[in-house]
């Protein structure tokens, strides 16, 4: 699972001036679903991270957050 990124995914759809709704269209996705990312209030598989790059036309470096609490190896 990944961590969203939520200000940034919130930043991208709208310089695309999408609502929630046409994203989460565009992602085959519900409106919860985008709320949620963007909220941050879920973590997500990575794959579908890496869809929602793709339709945002963004890095996936943007939209998801390093974890910053990794366990010493």
């Amino acid at each position: 699972m990944a961590k969203p990124n939520g200000p940034h995914i919130q930043a991208a759809r709208e310089r695309k001036k999408w609502s929630r709704r046409e994203l989460a269209t565009k992602v085959g996705r519900s409106y919860e679903w985008v709320f949620n990312l963007e909220k941050e209030h879920k973590n997500t598989p990575r794959e579908k991270l890496y869809l929602l790059a793709d339709v945002l036309d963004v890095p996936i470096t943007y939209i998801e957050r390093a974890d910053e609490l990794r366990e010493p190896a």
